[in-house]
């Protein structure tokens, strides 16, 4: 994804209804098939005060150890590496934070990079939740 985000395209697709939230996805592509699927974020908007601890811990289930947790940024965030059956989309960073009456999740997949790329995504993200 770093250094070639010229040649991505973002999809989004419908919002999804998740119990009593919604559920957002967006996967970025290149439509001339050089580089495939290069990053899919995926963002989950649930009413309430609840803590977003729950649903990281939930994502962090798909992660291979070590998970790294990224103080300072939302009320919780983190990266780590999880199974690919092939070299894409091997990176998750999630960060979450309650905003406006909801608990905000948001979820990238992306491919490896250098590492202090992910807390500067997962920093983006929470600024924008």
């Amino acid at each position: 994804m770093i250094g070639r985000s010229d040649d991505l395209v973002a999809n989004e697709g419908e919002a999804e209804r998740v119990g009593s939230g919604k559920a957002y996805q967006c996967a970025f592509e290149d439509p001339k098939g050089k580089y495939g699927k290069s990053a899919e974020l995926f963002v989950a908007a649930i009413p309430g005060n609840q803590p977003p601890r729950a649903t990281i811990d939930k994502l962090a289930k798909e992660c291979k150890q070590p998970i790294t947790q990224l103080p300072g940024i939302g009320e919780q965030a983190l990266w780590c590496s999880i199974p690919t059956d092939g070299p894409e989309l091997d990176i998750l960073v999630s960060v979450g934070k309650r905003s406006h009456g909801e608990t905000r999740v948001a979820t990238l997949y992306l491919n490896s990079t250098r590492t202090d790329v992910y807390a500067t995504l997962a920093k983006l993200m929470a600024d924008r939740l």
